[in-house]
């Protein structure tokens, strides 16, 4: 293996020589939950952990012309009013809590933004999360961008922008928590919540 010692290594050399005191990337792997996770102050004003996984029907936005045979896959994108919305699946406990129903739209939002989808009640999403494809999206801002709520379904306006840790690289956002409800068709002109501003996230 290219490590110093040839070996798989549990405790990392190379990381004890470039930053030995760095909690946010030991050498030693450890487990820190970030601050976009259940259990933390965050969570009390944004109750549920939305993850964001690849597409499973195209890669990023190839394969996807947004008005091709793909939008007839309901559970790549679920036609409603004549229009395509992106799917988000939540517990049907968590959508009954918030007078969702199946097929409906919602506005999932943060105080990044906010975020027009469709629901998928399902099981397969546990209590307190929700899922949504991160990519394949359109932004689409009701009105001034930054300010509206988005109709493309770009679910990574709401992920946090700051990479995984600080000496390095790696994305931040995968996954992130918000809120979710039912929506009226109508949104506040700065459609986002009062909730504090983001702090870094470590993953």
């Amino acid at each position: 293996m290219q490590t110093p010692s040839g070996k798989f290594e549990f405790d990392c050399e190379t990381l004890k020589r470039f930053a030995p005191d760095d909690e946010e990337r030991p050498p030693i792997l450890k487990y820190r939950r970030t601050n976009e996770s259940l259990g933390t102050e965050r969570a009390e004003r944004l109750p549920l952990q939305m993850i964001t996984p690849h597409p499973r029907y195209s890669f990023h936005t190839q394969n996807d012309a947004k008005d091709g045979f793909i939008n007839d896959i309901e559970d790549h994108r679920l036609l409603i009013d004549g229009r395509y919305y992106w799917v988000l699946r939540i517990n049907p406990e968590d959508a009954q809590a918030r007078g969702i129903r199946e097929a409906s739209l919602v506005r999932v939002f943060t105080e990044r933004g906010s975020v027009i989808c469709a629901v998928r009640l399902t099981h397969c999403a546990r209590p307190g999360v929700v899922h949504g494809y991160a990519s394949c999206a359109v932004y689409e801002p009701l009105g001034e961008p930054g300010k509206s709520p988005d109709l493309g379904g770009a679910l990574n306006v709401l992920t946090p922008p700051e990479p995984q840790f600080v000496r390095g690289n790696a994305m931040g956002n995968s996954n992130c928590l918000v809120e979710v409800e039912a929506w009226t068709g109508t949104a506040p002109a700065d459609a986002r919540t009062t909730a504090a501003p983001a702090q870094p996230v470590a993953h």
